[in-house]
């Protein structure tokens, strides 16, 4: 990692304050959150715990349709190949640049609708994902996930967890206490570090 994005990492980890320029990568990704605004502490954004998953709600399949599925299929080769050929910061930092240009700030947590509109738009991706011949991952999946939300003016965080004993590293895609690509189980097994 980049100098800012190690010392960012170990401060966190090690619940010390984090400065930071407004112009953080993990700031603008939405993985850290500012405590005062412009300057001062980087927050996780991740301190919600998931009660409810969307794939574990039974619901109906969502009605795929063909241009939805090329659609689905352009985002996870081109988050590959952004990942085979950029640093995990740079595309981070990307991505809250597309999420932030896309979909803004148009979700509302209470919003009973738009989390309708997240739970149907997170299920008809997954749908479409299993399909798509490319090795199924946490990272390339939660990130292709979520530029999808956003090309839909959803917007959703992803979160990094860890297990200790033995260390293993996993992340999902989540808005409030709504985990839209994990179970609830698997989420909450693992502690949140961004």
């Amino acid at each position: 990692l980049p100098t800012l994005l190690n010392d960012t990492f170990v401060g966190y980890v090690g619940m010390e304050a984090i400065p930071h320029a407004p112009d953080h990568a993990l700031l603008k990704a939405g993985v850290f959150t500012s405590k005062d605004g412009a300057s001062g502490t980087l927050l996780a954004t991740s301190g919600v715990r998931p009660a409810r998953s969307v794939i574990e709600e039974p619901e109906a399949a969502p009605r795929l349709r063909l241009r939805t599925c090329f659609g689905v299929t352009k985002i996870v080769y081109a988050m590959r190949s952004r990942l085979a050929n950029r640093s995990l910061g740079v595309v981070l930092d990307d991505l809250g640049q597309e999420r932030e240009r896309m979909a803004g700030a148009a979700l509302l947590a209470g919003d009973d609708v738009a989390a309708q509109r997240l739970r149907s738009a997170a299920a008809e991706f997954s749908s479409i994902r299993r399909h798509i011949p490319v090795r199924m991952s946490c990272l390339l999946d939660s990130l292709s996930l979520v530029v999808f939300l956003a090309r839909r003016g959803l917007s959703a965080r992803i979160v990094f967890g860890v297990t200790l004993a033995p260390f293993t590293a996993h992340c999902w895609v989540q808005h409030g206490d709504l985990a839209l690509n994990e179970s609830i189980y698997g989420a909450v097994a693992r502690l949140p570090i961004m």
